[in-house]
């Protein structure tokens, strides 16, 4: 820490603050998700300073530690001095990855030790934690979460997942599993015919359906960074997705609602701001047609970190030790 001179007011020694140095420590954080491969350096401050990222269909252990090889090498190359104050390294899991062998590729995961697969690649501590976790902790820690004392964090990747908060602590439960609508089957309650018992909520694929629907619609995109910038035709087609997503939403956040009462929800995993901020509103708007609340207040909100949250969550749990010692 660094000491900032205070204006002088009174008589006596000069008073002054402690400022966090940023570059004190850097940490890694990991998401691993079926699509995608992240990996962010942050530093003291949980600001991004480097990001490295690898898209792909489906996500195996190989191909999750060469990347990460490759990622430490090429910052051991530019940039020596980070990696000599590197204090941990945290690893944020989507749900899809965790089910049973008989789920065709993600049955790769299962069984997989990721302290054994990272042996010899990293070489700090381990911290490892579901997504949805990750995102709330670090939200909490370093994001909007720090002005507000109970929140639940709904985290869209490729399913949607949650994580709660509650008095400024993450809330596990009984079995870990307190918050985690990824659980859940998807029921729509306004299109029963859409409703798959079969299927969670997690190991859903919204963002590609979303996806496939741009496509039929003749919009290739091959990721969903740039919806934001989709013409009116293009934005009307995602419209049409909002209204879905919302659907299978719909219940378990208004279960969220009424039997937790958090001060917000908020909304972050891999969507762009635009489209984050079009299906809070949306949320907000349904949710407070049955809970009392006097439209437009906006129940659900867009969290600080949208972009990598896992990853960002998961560098700032790497954090914990240093800030609980200090």
């Amino acid at each position: 820490m660094t000491r900032a001179r205070l204006p002088e007011k009174t008589l006596g020694q000069p008073t002054h603050a402690l400022k966090l140095n940023p570059d004190a420590a850097f940490s890694f954080g990991l998401h691993i998700d079926r699509s995608h491969l992240t990996l962010v350096v942050v530093n003291f401050a949980g600001q991004v300073m480097r990001r490295f990222h690898q898209a792909g269909d489906f996500t195996r252990p190989e191909q999750a530690r060469a990347f990460i090889a490759e990622s430490i090498a090429s910052l051991k190359r530019d940039n020596s001095s980070i990696m000599s104050r590197i204090a941990g390294f945290g690893a944020a899991v989507s749900q899809g990855l965790e089910l049973s062998p008989n789920q065709s590729v993600e049955g790769h995961w299962c069984g997989i030790n990721l302290s054994d697969l990272l042996d010899g690649v990293i070489t700090t501590r381990l911290v490892q934690e579901n997504a949805a976790a990750a995102a709330a902790i670090g939200e909490m820690l370093s994001g909007a979460g720090r002005g507000v004392d109970s929140f639940f964090y709904l985290f869209i990747d490729a399913g949607a997942s949650g994580g709660l908060v509650i008095d400024r602590q993450y809330v596990r439960g009984a079995h870990g599993r307190s918050g985690e609508i990824g659980f859940l089957p998807q029921i729509n309650p306004l299109r029963s015919s859409r409703t798959n018992l079969q299927k969670t909520l997690g190991n859903a694929d919204l963002t590609g359906d979303l996806l496939n629907m741009l496509h039929d619609n003749g919009y290739v995109l091959a990721t969903i960074a740039t919806l934001d910038q989709l013409d009116e035709m293009g934005q009307a087609v995602v419209g049409k997705w909002i209204e879905a997503v919302a659907d299978y939403l719909y219940l378990p956040l208004l279960n969220i609602l009424c039997v937790v009462d958090p001060e917000v929800i908020l909304v972050g995993g891999l969507l762009p701001r635009g489209l984050t901020k079009r299906l809070c509103y949306r949320l907000s708007e349904r949710l407070s047609m049955h809970v009392g609340a006097h439209w437009p207040q906006m129940a659900v909100k867009p969290a600080s970190v949208l972009v990598d949250a896992a990853a960002v969550g998961a560098a700032v749990m790497a954090f914990q030790p240093i800030w609980d010692s200090a």
